[in-house]
Formats: structure tokens, sequence, C-alpha cells
């Protein structure tokens, strides 16, 4: 089984099409400073994938775990959720076409 680990998203308020924006609102109401803001969703993500990487440990090669986090600048992003199109492609070319060559898929 394949997992992976998102990249470091920006909470920029940049709202997901035809929805409300995450990340940034839920910073704010929970009254977090916006110099901290970036640093409390890396933190986050970091802590996700270090779950994720112990399920690599746990099942004893049956679980590769695609770290994604760091492929990304800012003008990756779409919005505060997703990258752009060339964003995805860039995660695909870079961390996950890796992946699967090495698990003799590609």
């Amino acid at each position: 089984m394949f997992v992976h680990s998102y990249d470091y998203a920006i909470p920029s308020g940049v709202a997901v099409i035809g929805s409300r924006a995450w990340l940034k609102p839920a910073l704010v109401a929970a009254r977090v400073p916006p110099a901290l803001r970036a640093g409390c969703v890396r933190y986050l993500i970091d802590q996700f994938s270090l779950r994720l990487a112990d399920l690599v440990t746990v099942y004893g090669g049956r679980v590769v775990f695609v770290d994604s986090r760091g492929t990304l600048g800012p003008a990756d992003w779409a919005n505060e959720l997703h990258p752009k199109g060339s964003g995805f492609n860039k995660i695909a070319r870079q961390r996950w076409k890796p992946a699967l060559e090495a698990a003799g898929l590609l």
C-alpha cells in the first residue's frame, strides 16, 4: 500500500473553487497570530507524516510512504489546499515516480 503526506500548504485564505477557505479561517478562529500560521500548518503536516512513516515500520515492507513535503514552492499552489496542475506534476515526477519505480511498478 502506498500512503503519502501532503506538502506544506500555505494558509493564504485563497478558497477552493466554489467553496470557502479552510486553513486560514481555522487558524484565525483559534487566534493563531499571522506570523505563526505557516509554522502551525508545517507542524501538523510533519506530525501526520511521522504517523505515516510509523506505518512503514509496523507493516514491514507492505507500506510505502511517499513523502512529498518540501516539493512545492509558493507559486505552485492554486489555493490553500491544492497545487496547480504543474504542482501536481512536480510531485508526481519528483516523489511518486521514484517510489513506483523502486517498487517495480514503472
